[in-house]
């Protein structure tokens, strides 16, 4: 039974409420004078379907009675109180302690003449006024004139002198004069603020370019894609969508692809959509930037098409954003119905090496051994027993039902250790986790911010490490293990003298065997979860290693540690 005020916040393009709210109208102080029915608890008043603000200051409400709609009541229920209930009605509300403003103020002389015979300056006064019928009177009559008030209009919109209601609406007759005679130069300007414009009348100039469908503004509107302002960008956006991109799809996409603004992204999308064929927006779902990948898998699955095939190779994209939205449509589809695990006895080897696929669920496994993606009815094989590889291989395998893909392709590179390589290059090899199941991987070289910190696909990643381990070897571990203690539990063999740093969770107590055998150094590695990880370091000669496990004792341990 409450009407409430706010002032507007801008989050980028997207308009919001500000925290703090005025209440305007209370219906249970209202006097609202006999209405047949009263409002309660739970029980409104009245269904407001529109509001105004009148010439006297006063709110008028037009509404349905206290329900949408009607229902069936039958004649020896229907009372008085169910007929009121029914009656629409304008409501006008004013506050009890403030009067209403004089009409002498507002019902002025001018409005005794007809529009055509009122002055520009009585126009402009109007275009800006509260009351929206007499705006709209006010640009028709302005329209009307046509360029006979052209000057005029640029010369007030020039000004600064107008509100910004007058100065909306002013630079909308202004276009929709020049929209008449295809003259779209001076909105241009006003668009690029090569005339002067304050942001609003930027905005309302980009927007009156699509409304005139001016196709000799596009270059302007491209240009308008990359501005600082992310409510002129949602503008061009929308414009260009009017328009059509006249075959300058690359220089279009080219400026979208950086688009970070939520409302400006999503309008980019919803308009590639209608200004794309299907199979160029398929294509683009393997473009090489990444803002153009995500716009396109939005708008097929929009559209619904979009395909199990196509997503699942977006599963893993670089970019969290893809990879979400592809994990997320996977799972409410139901097209994610499997997983296939590719396991190595190493992946880099000195001459052979043993590999093993398995999918969860009894579903086949189709692989290539060289790079190419498995397809039914194409060149991959089935998975029948353990493979011997002898060469640099990448092998890729996928789940598939009845010829349907059921699980996204996984890869597995392995190499064959040359003799050179392995006098000069560290390589660890024969990863083993006591008591555990679980994968563990050596990444070589692949210690970078944005790498995957873990080895169980949940997508967290490392966002922060000291430069001085930059570059090194990861052994991915899992995080289910961080329970494990004691100071055996993960051992693999390097070729060559290295230093060993474990990244421990900075608010657990270490586990003796990190204490007593390294030190702690500067830095810290952080991962995308908010984790803070403690670094430590000792030397490491060539042969086995051995850690110990995460958990130092305590009620609950840490987060699992990164090697």
């Amino acid at each position: 039974n409450c009407i409430f005020l706010y002032n507007p916040i801008w989050d980028g393009s997207l308009q919001m409420p500000a925290e703090t709210m005025r209440k305007v109208v209370d219906g249970g102080v209202t006097q609202g004078g006999d209405l047949g029915y009263k409002g309660a608890e739970g029980r409104s008043l009245f269904r407001p379907t529109d509001i105004e603000v009148g010439p006297d200051g006063a709110l008028y409400m037009a509404g349905w009675g206290s329900v949408y709609g009607t229902e069936y009541v039958p004649a020896e229920k229907w009372t008085a109180e169910e007929n009121a209930k029914y009656q629409g009605r304008v409501f006008r509300l004013r506050h009890k302690e403030n009067a209403l403003i004089d009409r002498k103020k507002w019902d002025t002389a001018k409005r005794k003449k007809t529009l055509a015979e009122w002055t520009f300056d009585e126009l402009i006064e109007d275009i800006g006024h509260q009351l929206q019928v007499w705006r709209v009177n006010a640009q028709d009559e302005l329209v009307r004139r046509g360029s006979a008030v052209r000057k005029p209009l640029i010369d007030a919109i020039d000004s600064s002198n107008l509100t910004e209601a007058q100065a909306t609406w002013s630079v909308w007759a202004l276009g929709h004069i020049d929209g008449r005679s295809g003259n779209s130069r001076t909105i241009t300007d006003y668009a690029l603020a090569n005339r002067e414009a304050d942001l609003n009348v930027r905005i309302q100039a980009t927007r009156i370019l699509g409304e005139n469908k001016a196709k000799d503004a596009i270059p302007a509107l491209i240009l308008l894609l990359d501005d600082k302002e992310p409510r002129v960008r949602l503008a061009a956006v929308q414009s260009l969508g009017q328009v059509g991109w006249s075959g300058n799809d690359d220089f279009i996409l080219q400026a979208l692809a950086d688009e970070t603004d939520r409302l400006a992204l999503y309008s980019a999308w919803q308009v590639m959509r209608r200004q794309l064929p299907l199979e160029k927006r398929r294509a683009l779902m393997g473009d090489d930037r990444a803002g153009i990948r995500l716009m396109a898998a939005l708008g097929l699955m929009e559209e619904r098409a979009a395909t199990p095939e196509q997503i699942f190779a977006l599963q893993d994209d670089g970019d969290l954003r893809i990879s979400s939205v592809a994990n997320d449509w996977l799972q409410k589809t139901g097209a994610r119905k499997a997983n296939v695990v590719l396991a190595a006895a190493e992946r880099n080897f000195r001459e052979r090496t043993k590999v093993s696929m398995k999918a969860s669920g009894d579903y086949d496994v189709l692989f290539t051994t060289d790079g190419s993606t498995p397809k039914a009815g194409g060149t991959a094989s089935k998975y029948a027993g353990e493979l011997t590889i002898d060469k640099d291989t990448v092998l890729r395998a996928a789940a598939f039902a009845s010829g349907r893909q059921v699980s996204k392709v996984e890869t597995l590179a392995l190499h064959r250790i040359t003799d050179s390589e392995w006098a000069d290059r560290l390589f660890v090899r024969t990863l083993a986790a006591k008591g555990s199941d679980n994968r563990y991987d050596a990444i070589d070289d692949g210690l970078q911010r944005g790498v995957l910190a873990y080895a169980d696909g949940s997508g967290e990643t490392i966002t922060e490490l000291p430069e001085s381990i930059a570059g090194a070897t990861l052994v991915r571990t899992h995080p289910k293990d961080a329970g494990i203690s004691g100071k055996e539990f993960l051992s693999f063999e390097i070729n060559l003298p290295a230093n060993l740093y474990v990244a421990y969770d900075a608010k657990a107590a270490p586990p003796v065997w990190l204490k007593g055998g390294f030190a702690k150094i500067e830095g810290a590695v952080v991962t995308s979860r908010g984790n803070r990880f403690d670094v430590y370091q000792r030397s490491a000669s060539a042969g086995w290693v051995t850690l110990g496990g995460n958990h130092g004792g305590g009620e609950k341990p840490g987060a699992m540690y990164q090697v």
